[in-house]
């Protein structure tokens, strides 16, 4: 598997699992408790809900004196408590899928009765709101705010076209709950640490100690981001939930405990290895809650489905693909192509020439601090070489010291006799930001989810470079290479000329034959279901 799906699938069970090797003996009192002080923390890891584990070891300990059974089959029955948390208690799971677990339990008739009450016992206390039959629907949109601009931008674009048709919206931004929980480890909460660590600096060994450290620090009581979560949902009364970029498994949590469908939107071209478990567990179900957006059906898009359900065929089971719903990536709609007459338009507002080429030169939140001032530096000492104008628009977004520093380099260079004109920028509202895009002929860039969308609905060019730690951006520059519209960017070779040789390119393609934008007739569609 992909280094950089490995390292996220880590910090995965870092974050939300405890392994089950079997606890702690129950036969002296004294030992009861530290077990069952064992499994609160264990379970508590699991779900980030304390009032939910509280109520379901509650009833659990109900059940262990009713029922007689050897420490070895209460091991195994807390090992399947622990590992469906998400689902148990929910009206839309089976939990008669435990005595695949516990196959000699079956025919036991005390078990099969008190395990049923140990059921009803952990069911919501009230049922969960039906779905409106009307035009108006309550639609939640969760997304993780310090992932960056690609997790955010689908997120708001989402959220506006459900209100522009009428539907009343809530998004969340997931980080924000979980920080007002979350310990801090030299400075750093959980999330601020994937933000920080993990996304701009790239690295993986630091962001894997700090997680651990502050793994350590989290009291059970602590665990109550999902419950948060969960009680504003509720309290919404939705009747759908959108996870948007955010392919964390337990957030299925919230759908079966609420009883409220919810759709993974995906952003990347790739079913992301993280939702498999949950794929799995609902071909078991008749009646799955949950399903997942699919940005194309192409074969490479499912392969990880492929691998772990070993399927031959191009055509997904009928398990797998009831679970799926083609779904394309939400885009802001600033970020449209434009006719030749507007490209003329928002050049004349930006000041730059009609006659000239341009390009953005911007690498998102993840940093690539050092490959944008090299590039910067080359473009400069390719200037001579023009033979004619080319802008570029640098933007440095939050970074502020980046663009104070890359200003200095553009001051000391003195291009003002020279075809090369270069403006930085910093952050950029929407609007401004799709100008430039528009404007543009060719964007420097990595192919982030949010980025290559918005590339295929402005029908620009895209000369990549990828970020060591973001491998799933593979699948991404492939789908774009496919479409014709992106190709490596190489830093051995002269920059203008590889801008020049795009933008000559681009000029020969049937931009008819690009996918249509079909994300809102397709929202639209889920929502109505």
């Amino acid at each position: 598997m992909k280094k950089g799906l490995i390292f996220g699938l880590q910090l995965m069970c870092l974050c939300l699992f405890v392994g089950h090797a079997p606890l702690l003996s129950k036969n002296s009192a004294h030992k009861k408790d530290t077990h069952f002080d064992v499994l609160r923390k264990t379970m508590a890891r699991k779900i980030n809900d304390i009032h939910r584990v509280d109520q379901i070891l509650e009833a659990y300990k109900k059940l262990t004196k009713e029922v007689h059974q050897p420490q070895a089959t209460w091991n195994v029955f807390e090992k399947w408590l622990t590992e469906k948390s998400y689902f148990i208690g929910s009206k839309h799971y089976n939990h008669d899928l435990v005595y695949e677990e516990l196959p000699g339990l079956k025919k036991s008739d005390s078990f099969h009765r008190y395990f049923k009450r140990f059921v009803e016992n952990i069911l919501p206390k009230t049922p969960p709101k039906e779905a409106h039959h009307g035009k108006v629907k309550r639609i939640t949109v969760l997304y993780s705010g310090l992932a960056g601009g690609g997790h955010k931008s689908p997120a708001v674009a989402l959220a506006r076209y459900c209100e522009q048709i009428g539907h009343k919206v809530l998004i969340i931004d997931l980080d924000e709950i979980s920080n007002l929980y979350s310990p801090r480890v030299d400075g750093y909460t959980k999330a601020q640490i994937y933000e920080e660590i993990y996304q701009r600096q790239g690295n993986q060994k630091k962001a894997t100690e700090l997680y651990k450290r502050i793994n350590k620090l989290y009291t059970p009581e602590k665990r109550k981001y999902l419950f948060d979560t969960k009680e504003r949902i509720r309290k919404f009364r939705a009747d759908h939930i959108f996870a948007v970029a955010h392919h964390q498994h337990n957030l299925s949590y919230l759908s079966y405990q609420l009883g409220i469908p919810m759709t993974y939107v995906h952003t990347d071209h790739t079913f992301n290895p993280n939702l498999i478990r949950l794929v799995k567990e609902q071909v078991k179900l008749a009646d799955p809650l949950i399903q997942f957006g699919v940005l194309t059906y192409s074969k490479s898009f499912f392969e990880n489905i492929h691998q772990a359900f070993s399927v031959q065929d191009k055509h997904l089971p009928p398990a797998l693909s009831k679970q799926m719903v083609q779904l394309a990536f939400p885009v802001r709609p600033s970020f449209k192509s434009a006719t030749k007459v507007q490209i003329k338009k928002l050049r004349k507002a930006l000041h730059i020439p009609q006659n000239g080429i341009v390009c953005k030169l911007a690498m998102g939140q993840a940093g690539f601090t050092d490959e944008l001032g090299k590039i910067v530096h080359k473009l400069i000492q390719e200037a001579k070489t023009l033979k004619k104008p080319l802008d570029v628009f640098v933007i440095c977004a939050k970074n502020t010291k980046l663009k104070a520093d890359l200003e200095k380099v553009v001051k000391r260079a003195a291009l003002h006799h020279s075809k090369l004109h270069m403006h930085v920028c910093g952050f950029m509202e929407e609007k401004e930001m799709a100008a430039i895009d528009r404007a543009s002929d060719v964007w420097i860039t990595k192919p982030g989810g949010a980025t290559c969308a918005e590339l295929v609905c402005t029908q620009k060019q895209m000369l990549y470079l990828f970020v060591d730690h973001h491998e799933w951006e593979k699948t991404n520059a492939a789908y774009l290479r496919k479409l014709r519209l992106a190709a490596p960017l190489s830093l051995q070779t002269s920059i203008t000329k590889q801008i020049m040789k795009r933008a000559a390119y681009h000029k020969k393609l049937n931009l008819k034959r690009l996918p249509k934008d079909l994300w809102r007739e397709q929202v639209t569609n889920i929502i109505g279901k």
